[in-house]
């Protein structure tokens, strides 16, 4: 007897998670705001089934897009590290526009969350 193959998450998110739950909290916040918390505005955004597959799909590419930008910076360069630099880099070859300008503006916030974060638990 074979085994039916049985489809995983993503290898981005963690066993039995998947990233259109992350994208689903997205869309109830933002409808949330356009609705100012109204349950019964008719105002606010749904999202199908598909329509979060598709997302998932779409985000799944992009990180694809950045990792292979990333490894072909390093394999280029030579280095064997990931850097702040690397990642800015890579990303700003994958998207193109206000796309990029968005995607680098929020790494950035997210890494100085992050160091500020590492900072405030190393002080304590």
């Amino acid at each position: 007897m074979v085994k039916r193959a049985v489809p995983t998450s993503t290898p981005y998110a963690a066993k039995g998670e998947k990233l259109s739950r992350y994208v689903q909290k997205i869309v109830k916040k933002l409808s949330d705001e356009r609705t100012g918390g109204d349950e019964n505005s008719k105002r606010g955004f749904t999202l199908s089934k598909q329509a979060a597959t598709e997302m998932e799909l779409l985000i799944e590419h992009a990180i694809s897009n950045v990792t292979y930008n990333a490894g072909a910076i390093l394999k280029y360069s030579g280095a064997g590290t990931v850097t702040t630099k690397t990642l800015a880099l890579a990303t700003s070859t994958a998207f193109h526009g206000v796309l990029r300008d968005m995607v680098t503006a929020a790494g950035s916030l997210a890494l100085d969350k992050y160091e500020t974060a590492v900072d405030g638990a190393a002080a304590a």
